[in-house]
């Protein structure tokens, strides 16, 4: 799993989460990673946009990560 200390240096819940999405390495971490936020948006009833916004960072830190293997 991502390094959680980023949450400490954030000023919001989102801002904590896109920064955990961004620090993935692999795609197993990510996946892993999404499970964990689909949860965290169901418990705190995040609004759609918000959610469609995280789902969107996460989309593209997947196919970063993609690409990145492709390359390799």
């Amino acid at each position: 799993m991502a390094n959680l200390s980023v949450i400490e240096n954030s000023n919001s819940p989102i801002e904590a989460i896109i920064a955990l999405i961004k620090k993935t390495k692999t795609l197993d971490e990510l996946w892993q990673l999404g499970l964990w936020i689909r949860q965290e948006c169901r418990k705190f009833n995040y609004t759609q946009p918000v959610v469609e916004y995280l789902r969107s960072v996460w989309a593209k830190q997947r196919d970063d990560l993609r690409s990145l293997a492709h390359v390799r």
